[in-house]
């Protein structure tokens, strides 16, 4: 069995594939909720660092 079939088990990899694309789908989701709510926090606090 050489290396690459004992990493990258291709029947494996194709079965967990939907998996894989549903859990990309939650990252970008989450990514950008974080990058959404990160702005909104930030200008929050510098509209209150400047008017303080």
């Amino acid at each position: 069995m050489e290396l690459i079939d004992t990493f990258f088990n291709w029947s494996i990899l194709v079965r967990s594939f939907p998996i894989l694309i549903r859990g990309l789908g939650n990252t970008i989701l989450l990514g950008c909720a974080a990058i959404v709510f990160g702005t909104i926090a930030g200008l929050a606090i510098c509209l209150m660092r400047l008017y303080a």
